[in-house]
């Protein structure tokens, strides 16, 4: 292809050399899962899984801890 650049598969990474692991925050694949927010002072990951209704809050790291708040509605962030 004319004027596309390929990429050589590698770690994750970007324009400054940096790289990083990159590990499911839960076994579950969401359905349409959204938002993804870090919430510093509480070491927690928070999404919505929207059509299933879900709000997840993961601890990522060694305890693995993974909470989610069912609420039987289509859920979303803004």
């Amino acid at each position: 292809m004319t004027g596309s650049r390929q990429r050589s598969p590698g770690p994750a990474g970007n324009a400054a050399g940096n790289s990083w692991t990159v590990t499911p925050c839960s076994a579950e694949p969401g359905l349409l899962s959204e938002g993804p927010r870090w919430d510093a002072a509480r070491g927690e990951l928070l999404w919505v899984d929207v059509l299933a209704g879900r709000l997840h809050r993961a601890r990522p790291g060694a305890d693995g801890q993974l909470h989610v708040l069912q609420t039987f509605h289509w859920i979303s962030v803004a």
